[in-house]
């Protein structure tokens, strides 16, 4: 434990970070960097020493910049609605799946959902899925098609899952962790 001398960073050991399915795990002001070998630290180090303590401070934002991202914001928040809605798009969140790049996979079916002009689609976050081994993950609940878990979503995956699965009714293969057996599917 200890601080380096510029007091940019902190170093602290810790026994759990809670995501051993990306072990070894740094975390760093909130961002969790995952399955990490020794050649990967000075860059991490470097992406931070970057960002410096003057950039962390808001640059002017004019009335219409902020009209802006408000109108964003609610229509973000509109997706999480549950009204109106027959299709659930649920991204796994825990800390495996934020540290393999769920915000990413989150933002990229936001944006691709909102370029679509799609409404009837609810997206929600949850928890571990207990799949850390293949964060992250998306489950995709649609009617007439079986409830899916895609793993290793990354955002041209998300975007795929809005454009085939949601839109076009079909699987994704190669991407698919769980699926119900057709056994046990009901049949309309």
């Amino acid at each position: 434990n200890g601080t380096t001398p510029d007091g940019l960073f902190s170093i602290e050991a810790v026994r759990c970070l809670g995501c051993c399915g990306l072990a070894p795990v740094i975390v760093v002001n909130g961002e969790v960097h995952g399955k990490l070998e020794t050649k990967d630290i000075p860059g991490i180090i470097e992406k931070y020493r970057k960002l410096g303590l003057g950039d962390l401070i808001m640059a002017k934002l004019t009335l219409a910049d902020l009209r802006k991202m408000r109108d964003e914001k609610q229509k973000a928040m509109e997706m999480r609605d549950s009204s109106n809605k027959d299709v659930q798009v649920i991204v796994g969140m825990g800390t495996c799946g934020i540290a393999a790049g769920a915000k990413e996979a989150f933002a990229a079916l936001v944006d691709t959902l909102t370029e679509k002009g799609l409404t009837n689609v609810l997206i929600r976050q949850t928890g571990c899925m207990g799949l850390c081994h293949s964060e992250p993950t998306v489950e995709v609940v649609a009617p007439g098609m079986p409830t899916v878990i895609y793993g290793h979503v990354d955002a041209a995956t998300a975007k795929e899952i809005v454009e085939k699965h949601i839109v076009g009714h079909e699987l994704i293969e190669g991407k698919i962790l769980d699926k119900p057996s057709i056994d046990i599917v009901k049949q309309g």
